[in-house]
């Protein structure tokens, strides 16, 4: 039998799965990958950060798409598509410290924007990892919803 947590997760995937095959709203796409995301991790914020071009120039501007809780830096997001590679840092705010994960949504090579999320610290690095590994399966998922919203 599959316990509540999972049954949430597996129901979000399979609802983003849906909203990424449809021509629904990429605001709401968007909102609801972040949206769901925070709430399946239990993390304190998520963004979603898409790479833009701008005229015959190729900028990595970074356009914050939305934000839930904190934080939401372009900074780190640009970490991130320099490095290519997923970054986890420790960070902390007055209140308590964070993990500070991106994660680099990819197409042939290519960086179209950042998953970030900040996540409650955990001392087990088997549980980071489980972090990363289902934040980039969302970034896999979240391709098709990148390419609309560079347009």
């Amino acid at each position: 039998m599959e316990s509540p947590t999972k049954a949430v997760i597996h129901s979000f995937v399979r609802e983003l799965q849906a909203l990424m095959a449809s021509d629904d709203s990429t605001a709401y796409t968007a909102g609801f990958l972040v949206t769901g995301m925070r709430r399946c991790l239990a993390a304190h914020g998520a963004s979603l950060w898409i790479s833009v071009k701008h005229g015959l120039h190729r900028a990595e501007q970074l356009c914050l798409i939305r934000t839930d809780g904190r934080p939401a830096s372009p900074e780190f997001a640009s970490d991130v598509i320099a490095a290519s590679v997923s970054i986890v840092r420790r960070e902390s705010t007055d209140v308590a410290p964070f993990l500070h994960i991106g994660v680099p949504i990819s197409s042939n090579k290519s960086i179209l924007g950042v998953i970030e999320i900040a996540q409650r610290d955990v001392g087990a690095e088997l549980t980071q990892r489980g972090y990363i590994r289902f934040i980039s399966q969302m970034a896999e998922i979240a391709v098709p919803l990148a390419l609309k919203l560079q347009r």
